[in-house]
């Protein structure tokens, strides 16, 4: 065998069979199935000063393991003046979104869909058809 061949071959393409070895390589099982709600826990910190709720949220795969694979969290926060998009990745089967509290009342999280890699939607709560899989999480602040 020569030698001579491995270095005629391009970069750029021994790189990318390097990339896609090393994501297949890292991919998980993907027998452990959909990403799903598993949980979460609220509470009030002081943050630089500010008070602020935590929304710690955990998700597991189809055998009650944490889903430790590649995935976004898509949701809207409601504040009593505001709401807004928010986008938190998934670490570890746990996601934190925070959010900065200025006025009383109630501060929400609607948690709409797990996104993974692939591009492939979830709802958080497939088998709860309340509020058509989606999951609200509510803090009450009252200072």
């Amino acid at each position: 065998m020569k030698f001579d061949r491995l270095f005629r071959f391009p970069s750029s393409a021994l790189a990318a069979i390097l990339v896609l070895a090393l994501a297949v390589g890292c991919g998980g099982d993907s027998a452990s199935g959909s990403p799903v709600y598993s949980g979460s826990s609220t509470h009030l910190e002081e943050r630089d000063g500010q008070p602020v709720v935590v929304f710690e949220i955990s998700i597991s795969d189809g055998n009650g393991d944490p889903y430790t694979k590649g995935l976004l969290v898509e949701s809207t926060a409601f504040t009593p003046n505001s709401s807004f998009p928010v986008l938190e990745v998934n670490q570890g089967g746990n996601v934190t979104i925070i959010l900065e509290l200025s006025t009383p009342g109630d501060y929400r999280v609607a948690i709409e869909s797990f996104i993974n890699p692939d591009s492939q939607v979830f709802p958080p709560a497939p088998d709860s058809a309340e509020l058509g899989g989606k999951v609200l999480l509510t803090y009450n602040y009252a200072p």
